[in-house]
């Protein structure tokens, strides 16, 4: 007994003890933005249960409705008109004869056809159609075969025409000849390359001054083969210089015999109006024994490579910059000068463009160079242009 009082006091006395530290126990306060988070949470989740009840919904109903149209749709042809009697029901009579069926299109309202697919199921039936797709496609390629054969027919008359009027008259121009017939096809190059081999004397030059004025890339072999015989030489090597590229024509320049059809060449390579064909042209330029006639053939040329050879002014080898200068000082025109003398007055070692505005005989040139003298800064620069340009000339 005295036990049991014992354990119920310190059982009491730990009670209090506990009741007392719950008492006095400071109790974490919720702040706003927790009570905040926490609603957002709950929104969430209320509002995915309403998205998934939503959609559970929306696919009950889709799938009610296409059940139902479904079933509609097998029923329908059963459901009976109120007020009729499906026993009464008949299927529409067919003519007996084609005359009823023709008395009753033309009565009233044209009747609609109706195709019975028994007659479309027959084996032969499928047989004859393939016949006729057969027949039909065969019709076509020969439809197509016969334009293709009178378009052919039609480019070999004007061609034969041409050679006819290059025949008659010698001293006619191929190329106007070839512009107002209008020689473009690549039917025209195979039929002379044929005709080049097998023609007689005075057909042959009509032929290979046909084949000279349509020369195309892949006309170059017969042009080589051309080229070769001396009788044909010019004009096949001037057929050639407008269809090789620039490397090739730098070949065929250094390979001319003749002085003259050589300068021409020079002056198509430097005609061309690119980097690499002026970079060859310039090769030429600074060879000694080509280098006048190269540079008197730049004055024939249509189109001189003005851009390039002043980019070629400040090109990392000191020989490119010197045969550039040259070239655009043997120019001799006002607009070259213009701008050589804006370098001059721009560059703060403009030593090749003074060498080109000394070798220049242009009026602009000498009054620059004659105002240049009096200046101190250009008075060294414009001694040594004078002398570099003294060599050039000598």
């Amino acid at each position: 007994m005295a036990a049991f009082d014992q354990s119920r006091r310190c059982r009491d006395a730990t009670g209090d003890t506990v009741d007392d530290m719950l008492r006095e126990a400071l109790w974490p306060e919720i702040t706003s933005r927790q009570e905040e988070r926490v609603r957002a949470a709950w929104r969430r989740r209320t509002r995915r249960r309403r998205q998934k009840r939503a959609a559970v919904v929306a696919m009950a109903v889709i799938v009610s409705t296409l059940a139902l149209v479904g079933y509609w749709q097998r029923r329908e042809p059963r459901i009976l008109l109120a007020g009729r009697d499906n026993s009464n029901v008949r299927p529409f009579p067919r003519p007996s004869s084609p005359a009823e069926a023709t008395g009753q299109e033309t009565s009233g309202r044209p009747q609609r056809r109706h195709i019975n697919s028994e007659i479309i199921a027959r084996p032969g039936n499928h047989v004859a159609a393939a016949r006729f797709r057969d027949r039909l496609a065969v019709a076509l390629a020969n439809r197509d075969v016969g334009g293709e054969q009178r378009r052919l027919a039609g480019d070999l008359a004007l061609l034969e025409t041409a050679l006819d009027g290059l025949t008659r008259d010698t001293h006619a121009d191929a190329a106007d000849l070839v512009n107002s017939l209008g020689l473009n096809s690549p039917i025209y190059e195979r039929r002379l390359s044929e005709l080049v081999q097998r023609s007689d004397h005075s057909r042959r030059d009509a032929v290979v001054r046909l084949l000279c004025c349509v020369a195309t890339p892949r006309t170059v072999p017969m042009l080589v083969q051309l080229a070769r015989s001396p009788k044909t030489h010019e004009e096949a090597t001037r057929a050639l210089a407008r269809i090789v590229g620039p490397r090739t024509l730098a070949r065929l320049i250094v390979m001319e015999p003749s002085k003259a059809l050589q300068r021409e060449l020079l002056s198509a390579l430097a005609g061309r109006d690119d980097l690499m064909s002026t970079r060859l042209y310039l090769n030429f330029v600074q060879h000694p024994v080509m280098s006048r006639m190269a540079l008197e053939a730049i004055e024939d040329a249509t189109h001189p490579p003005l851009d390039q050879l002043f980019s070629l002014l400040r090109d990392q080898r000191i020989r490119v910059r010197m045969a550039a200068a040259r070239t655009l000082g043997h120019l001799n025109d006002s607009v070259v000068s213009q701008r050589l003398a804006e370098i001059v007055l721009r560059d703060p070692s403009p030593h090749m463009a003074l060498a080109a505005l000394a070798s220049s005989a242009d009026p602009v040139a000498v009054q620059f160079l004659a105002a240049a003298r009096h200046d101190i800064a250009l008075a060294g620069p414009l001694h040594a242009a004078r002398v570099r340009a003294r060599s050039w000339n000598n």
